[in-house]
C-alpha cells in the first residue's frame, strides 16, 4: 500500500475514466468496476523524516508501487474493508487495524467497497536504531491493542485536517507520530526474537564501557539506543534479572576483580566513587548481597590466599 512522493506536501485527485488511466501509473494491474465512477484522493505531508498520508478511493484493486528503500510503512485502515496478499498469504484489513510493510515489499490489494487509509512512513533517520538493520518484525497486520486504537484515532483526525483545512502539522506533532509508530512496532515484536538478543548484547557492551558513570541506567540506555524505556526493560529482562540489577552486579564484580588483581587496601568510598555507586554504604550493601561478605572481608580472604565466595546467582 504505497504511493511515495518526496515533496513536502502533495494533494492529488484522480476522477473518471481519464483520472483512472492516470491513476494506473501509480502501480500495476489496477482495476475498478466502472472507471466512469472512479475517484481517488491522495494527500501527503513530510516533516522531519516522517511522511503522513491519506488515501481515499472508490472500489479498486491492484498492486501499488513498493515503498522506497530505507523506509518502514504503517497503514491504518480508517474506512472500508480491504483484502491484500503478501507472500502468497491473504489478509483481511478491517477498520481500526494497522499493517506494516517494509521497503521494497510488493502487495496486491482489493477494496471492493472503497477505502480510506492513513499511512505513516518512517524514513531511515526517523526509525529507532533497532529497526534500521534487518527487522525482527515480519510484514502484515500488527496486534490489535489499546495503542493501536489510539494510533488509528490520531491519524484519522490529523489526515482529515490536512485534507480539509490544508493544516501542516508542526514538527513536534511529526515527532510524536514517529514515537508512537515506533512504540507500536516495539510492542508487536515477539519475546525471544534474535533482534532482541542482538540489542541486549549491544546494551551489555555499552554498560561494561560506562560502569563508572553514576547516571548509567535504563533511561540512559533508552536515549543511547533510541528506544522507549519500556522497550529497554522488555529487551533486557530475563527471569528475575533487571537492567538496574545487572548494572549493580557488574559494578560489584568489577570491584571484586580489582581486589583480586591488585591485592592491596583501597578505601571503600574511593571504590564506590570509581565504579558509579552513590556512596560507601550503597556499595557495602551491594557487595555483601552479591558475595555474602563485606569489601574489606573479601580483601582479607584475597590477601590470605583463602577460598573466595562465589557470586550469588
Amino acid at each position: 500500500m504505497a504511493l511515495i512522493d518526496e515533496q513536502l506536501r502533495v494533494a492529488q485527485t484522480w476522477s473518471g475514466v481519464d483520472g483512472f488511466q492516470r491513476f494506473r501509473q501509480t502501480g500495476a494491474d489496477w482495476l475498478t468496476p466502472d472507471p466512469r465512477l472512479f475517484r481517488a484522493e491522495w494527500t501527503s505531508t513530510s516533516i522531519d523524516g516522517v511522511q503522513l498520508s491519506e488515501w481515499r478511493s472508490t472500489p479498486v484493486s491492484g498492486r501499488p508501487r513498493p515503498n522506497e528503500p530505507g523506509t518502514a510503512c504503517l497503514n491504518a485502515i480508517i474506512g472500508g474493508r480491504i483484502r491484500y496478499e503478501l507472500d502468497e498469504t491473504a489478509y483481511s484489513a478491517e477498520p481500526g487495524s494497522v499493517h506494516l510493510f517494509h521497503a521494497g515489499r510488493s502487495v496486491r490489494l482489493s477494496a471492493p467497497g472503497g477505502m480510506r487509509i492513513a499511512r505513516v512512513v518512517l524514513l531511515e533517520e526517523a526509525m529507532p536504531v533497532w529497526l534500521r538493520g534487518p527487522s525482527p518484525l515480519g510484514d502484515g497486520p500488527l496486534p490489535a491493542t489499546t495503542l493501536t486504537a489510539g494510533f488509528v484515532a490520531l491519524l484519522d483526525r490529523l489526515t482529515a485536517a490536512i485534507r480539509e483545512d490544508g493544516v501542516q502539522p508542526p514538527v513536534a506533532t511529526a515527532k510524536a507520530i514517529g514515537v508512537l509508530a515506533s512504540a507500536l512496532l516495539e510492542e508487536a515484536i515477539p519475546s525471544g526474537t534474535s533482534g532482541m538478543g542482538d540489542l541486549r548484547e549491544q546494551m551489555i557492551a555499552y554498560i561494561d564501557r560506562h560502569l563508572g558513570e553514576t547516571d548509567l541506567g535504563p533511561r540512559r540506555l533508552a536515549a543511547e539506543f533510541d528506544v522507549s524505556l519500556r522497550w529497554v526493560h522488555r529487551v533486557f529482562n530475563q527471569g528475575d534479572e533487571s537492567v538496574a540489577r545487572y548494572i549493580r552486579e557488574r559494578r560489584v564484580d568489577a570491584i571484586a576483580h580489582q581486589l583480586r588483581s591488585e591485592r592491596r587496601w583501597v578505601r571503600v568510598a574511593d571504590l564506590a566513587a570509581r565504579f558509579g555507586f552513590a556512596g560507601r554504604d550503597q556499595l557495602t550493601r551491594a557487595f555483601k548481597q552479591r558475595y555474602g561478605v563485606t569489601v574489606n572481608d573479601y580483601l582479607d580472604l584475597v590477601l590470605q590466599d583463602r577460598p573466595l565466595p562465589d557470586a550469588a546467582r
